[in-house]
């Protein structure tokens, strides 16, 4: 698949939502500012300390009264305009009270929701808040619900975002040479042109780091039919933890692109699924040296036109490390994808480690589709696992550095066991049944037994290949 990359583009929003809050400001009678302010369908923008007896109108009113460090509480559901933060600070919406931020564009040229750009070290807290792209009319169009441009941490909870479907935009975004530190808790992304963007554009320091608790990020929107949807691009030096979440109906789900040369990256999948999707993950290692870590725990990729997971790597002495546990990957063109095409035969490695998960249904032929055609090391462990349905269980192409080992598993139902065209596969006390053919050499290698697989009602059509060469114990 060919991937266009957008940037996750700002432009001179800001600056019209600085000459917005302080026009507010000016227009405020204004007082020292106090630990907690307040907002309320029925405020007025003149209040001098926007306190609760007399609350302000809008969000950049409150922030403008407010200290460093302190909150502006939304007392009732209404239309609290566009805002922008530039301290630590919490705006937080009450259980069943939530702060509408309508972005128009259009005329008005605000085509953000909220603008963070605070202090390296300052904590922003968003609670309660709902972002909503106003389609129609003409451009500007709205681009950006959440912009994060700089600050320490945010946190977003029990929120959502939607609506913003144009090229360079979606709902959530951050792009910084420093650390920053995002949390995305309880809340609903939906009809954007990507959920979350995160980039860390420089090797230095910690990475930045994404965080995602119970929430769904669902139904991406393009309004250029060109561009791809994706749930979460992340890029560069960063890391990213997705946990009882959803992502679903996306051109891809997670696009994981390891860009940066030394770069360190890892992304998590736990307990969370990944549905109806083109690809489920995609993942390219293009910066040379480093260690690009991709983990899935307990979760679900399913309904997959194309790949479940497909990791590529082109890069010289960058490892890449696949884990998958406890987990269902299930109706997909292709389950597992691991393509290292890097010329680097010595220090390039991909690796994957399988235990105690179903894979099933490969509706393009292929289970697990490992592809070294340079000769870098490509290696493959599956142990205690099914895989059932489809054609081939297990394809090996490439050199002699490809090797795959099957361990305690049970395989049914497929056309092909083994497809094998590189390197050596091992296997080990499996079950294989009711398959049209075992094993069937079409390259140079080795397959390896310890004549403990029980293997039957397999009818080898093409002829009866069980293990090229003459079997031999494991070593």
């Amino acid at each position: 698949m060919k991937h266009a990359l957008l940037a996750f583009r700002t432009g001179p929003v800001l600056g019209r939502l600085f000459t917005l809050a302080l026009l507010t400001a000016a227009g405020t009678a204004m007082a020292a500012p106090s630990q907690r302010t307040f907002v309320a369908s029925y405020g007025l923008d003149t209040s001098p300390n926007c306190n609760l007896a007399a609350p302000c109108r809008s969000f950049n009113a409150a922030i403008a009264q407010t200290n460093p460090g302190g909150e502006v509480v939304i007392l009732d559901t209404a239309g609290y305009g566009p805002m922008v933060i530039t301290k630590s600070l919490k705006v937080i919406g009450p259980s069943g009270v939530y702060g509408g931020i309508s972005v128009v564009g259009g005329g008005s040229g605000i085509t953000t929701g909220i603008v963070i750009n605070a202090g390296d070290s300052d904590d922003i807290t968003l609670r309660g808040l709902d972002v909503s792209g106003v389609p129609g009319g003409v451009g500007p169009f709205p681009l950006i619900g959440i912009d994060i441009q700089n600050a320490g941490a945010v946190h977003i909870e029990k929120s959502s975002i939607g609506s913003f479907p144009e090229d360079g935009g979606g709902c959530i975004g951050f792009a910084t040479a420093k650390t920053l530190r995002l949390y995305i808790v309880d809340s609903i992304l939906r009809h954007c042109l990507r959920g979350i963007v995160a980039t860390g554009s420089t090797v230095s320091g910690n990475r930045s780091s994404v965080m995602v608790d119970n929430t769904r990020i669902e139904r991406g929107f393009n309004s250029n039919a060109a561009s791809q949807t994706v749930g979460v691009l992340m890029q560069g030096f960063v890391a990213l933890s997705l946990r009882n979440s959803i992502i679903s109906r996306y051109t891809v789900g997670i696009q994981f692109d390891s860009n940066l040369a030394t770069a360190n990256n890892a992304l998590d999948i736990i307990n969370s699924e990944l549905s109806n999707l083109t690809t489920g993950v995609a993942y390219f290692g293009t910066g040379d040296t480093g260690s690009s870590q991709i983990r899935v725990a307990g979760s679900q990729i399913s309904n997959v036109t194309n790949e479940a997971i497909n990791v590529n790597n082109s890069a010289l002495g960058r490892n890449t490390f696949l884990t998958i546990g406890d987990s269902v990957l299930a109706n997909a063109g292709r389950l597992v994808a691991l393509t290292n095409t890097s010329t680097d035969t010595v220090n390039a490695r991909m690796v994957l480690e399988m235990d105690n998960t179903r894979v099933l249904n490969a509706s393009a032929g292929v289970s697990i589709d490992l592809s070294s055609p340079n000769n870098a090391k490509t290696h493959a462990y599956m142990r205690d696992s099914t895989f059932a349905q489809g054609g081939s269980v297990l394809k090996t192409r490439g050199g002699a550095q490809v090797s795959a080992s099957l361990i305690r598993s049970e395989v049914n139902n497929c056309a092909i066991v083994v497809d094998h065209g590189a390197g050596v596969v091992r296997l080990q006390e499996n079950h294989i049944v009711n398959c049209s053919d075992d094993f069937v050499n079409n390259g140079s290698g080795n397959i390896i037994s310890d004549l403990r697989n029980v293997v039957h009602d397999i009818p080898n059509g093409s002829g009866f290949t069980y293990i090229t060469p003459t079997p031999a114990p494991l070593k």
